[in-house]
């Protein structure tokens, strides 16, 4: 009977020998978050952000007085998410990301939205992404060099919205912003009209593009971006509303 004493004794001397060793353990992890948490050292103390834009609308200065509440507070009780949701607020900001460097300093990213289309609404004017949402309103006559948004019934006039609940015309408006996006020529359409949805007309200066439908509208819109390119036209008006060849009337 001793053995099997001894066995059942040490067998308890060991799990006590355990509980002892988690509870040191416990015990030093917990003054060591502590330490984390309540050290001088891991207060931020420097916030830096950049803007990826090459004309940046948002100055980098401005979104730093924004983020000024966050100096001070200890970097590991400080969610990046908290500070990426401070940022994206801003109707311009399309995405931002916040990164940590050890021991206080916090860098922001910053992606703008790009201005693409304005549309004039009771003397203000409503400056909108490729998406369509309002990003911007003015109490002033739009930038000429956005392209002007014709036949959209105005139902949001807040920061952030779409222009319109029509979800067929917001997916329009959003299909022909990112085509307008992506173009990367000299051509420069001034105005979109889609006032009559099966007969839409885009504008370079004096000259209209017939896109008919949005049916094929890349297709259709590169084949009006080549022949402005090679034409020189100042008048007239592209008919690329089929599969033919399209019809190209100068005036």
């Amino acid at each position: 009977m001793q053995p099997q004493n001894n066995k059942y004794i040490e067998v308890r001397r060991k799990k006590q020998k355990i509980k002892k060793l988690l509870a040191l353990f416990i015990l030093f992890l917990g003054l060591f978050i502590l330490f984390l948490l309540k050290a001088p050292t891991f207060n931020i103390s420097q916030i830096s952000v950049k803007n990826n834009n090459e004309n940046p609308i948002l100055k980098e200065d401005y979104i730093s007085g924004k983020l000024n509440a966050f100096k001070g507070k200890n970097i590991f009780s400080v969610k990046r998410q908290t500070i990426e949701e401070v940022i994206e607020k801003e109707a311009y900001v399309k995405e931002a990301k916040v990164s940590k460097k050890l021991p206080n300093k916090v860098s922001v990213d910053i992606i703008e939205k790009k201005p693409t289309f304005s549309i004039e609404d009771n003397g203000e004017t409503y400056i909108l992404d490729e998406e369509g949402k309002i990003i911007e309103i003015k109490n002033e006559k739009g930038n000429t060099a956005l392209i002007n948004l014709k036949g959209i019934n105005i139902n949001n006039k807040s920061l952030g919205s779409y222009i319109t609940k029509d979800e067929k015309m917001e997916k329009l408006v959003g299909s022909f912003g990112k085509l307008f996006a992506a173009n990367t020529s000299n051509i420069k359409f001034s105005l979109l009209d889609l006032s009559d949805t099966t007969n839409i007309n885009i504008y370079y200066g004096e000259v209209m593009i017939r896109i008919g439908s949005e049916y094929t509208l890349q297709n259709k819109l590169n084949s009006a971006i080549n022949i402005l390119k090679s034409h020189n036209m100042t008048k007239g008006y592209i008919d690329v509303r089929f599969n033919t060849n399209p019809i190209i009337v100068e005036e």
